[in-house]
């Protein structure tokens, strides 16, 4: 348990590197430090809580599904290699006010997938087919990272599911555009050492999945799809430039953008009290559709 700890601090860290304000950064690890002690413990059962888990058939392979607490359905879509696990502290904020939906995709967690393919898109079609055998209606949508790839495809795809959805670290695809130079190589040299191994081992097979679904391939015609009132969120030192976030912002039609000050990709951990409030001020209110004239006003 310990290990997740420093594995997790380990990445909150690195997410740190290119903020700006270190007595904030400084003050954010620790409370991540005091919040690892309180969630990755043995008393945290979200994961594999026996009571309350449930496996669903779903195309093919069984998905592991947990829920908690009672009101409107909310979804959490974790991201590439995540799980239910690492949406504890969400889960764990949000079941006093919602129906919290948390789902183990298809090859994370208890959900074993055999198969040779993966993407945000496939999941997407998982979970459409999972509300529909869990007799969910439509959802509120929180999709962080890979996961909100997998939200964007929902919300486009299957309109009549999604209320409304948060979009935290979205990429449509993988380009340095997207993700920058580094990322964008990190990615290539990964999918290049693993395509080059003649005889993968099981291991390997797995990685190479999981690195393929980073290659996300959203258009913005599928943007336009999207009906349901989004809320794009990013950081402004995100591996996903804001310049992206703010072009998934304008191409739905439905949409507002914010952009954590002096985060990375974890907004989530880093600043997770903050998120927590936005997103719930943002499901609770009504969506606002601006005019051109709501914009001069605030302008004055």
């Amino acid at each position: 348990m310990k290990k997740n700890i420093r594995i997790n601090l380990l990445i909150v860290l690195l997410s740190m590197i290119m903020t700006p304000n270190i007595l904030q950064a400084q003050a954010n690890v620790d409370s991540i430090l005091k919040s690892s002690k309180t969630f990755f413990t043995s008393s945290n059962k979200y994961g594999r809580n026996d009571s309350v888990g449930k496996y669903y058939d779903i195309r093919g392979i069984k998905i592991y599904v947990e829920v908690y607490g009672q009101g409107e359905p909310l979804l959490l879509i974790h991201g590439n290699g995540g799980s239910i696990r690492r949406s504890s502290p969400l889960i764990y904020e949000f079941q006093n006010k919602y129906k919290v939906i948390a789902v183990d995709c298809r090859n994370y967690g208890k959900s074993i997938d055999k198969g040779d393919s993966l993407s945000d898109e496939m999941i997407a079609d998982d979970i459409s087919e999972l509300l529909i055998k869990m007799n969910i209606n439509s959802v509120y949508v929180l999709g962080m990272s890979s996961g909100a790839n997998s939200a964007l495809w929902l919300a486009a795809k299957y309109p009549n599911q999604v209320m409304k959805a948060v979009i935290n670290g979205a990429n449509l695809t993988s380009s340095a555009e997207t993700i920058g130079v580094y990322w964008n190589m990190h990615h290539k040299n990964i999918l290049d050492s693993i395509n080059s191994i003649q005889n993968k081992t099981e291991k390997d097979k797995i990685e190479l999945k999981i690195i393929k679904r980073e290659y996300n391939n959203m258009t913005l015609e599928d943007l336009h799809k999207i009906q349901a009132p989004s809320l794009i969120i990013s950081g402004d030192y995100d591996t996903i430039k804001p310049s992206h976030s703010l072009q998934i912002f304008e191409n739905i039609k439905k949409s507002y953008l914010y952009i954590q000050p002096a985060s990375g990709h974890l907004i989530s951990w880093i600043y997770k009290d903050e998120f927590v409030k936005k997103i719930d001020h943002f499901f609770s209110t009504p969506y606002k559709q601006f005019t051109e004239k709501d914009k001069s006003d605030m302008n004055q």
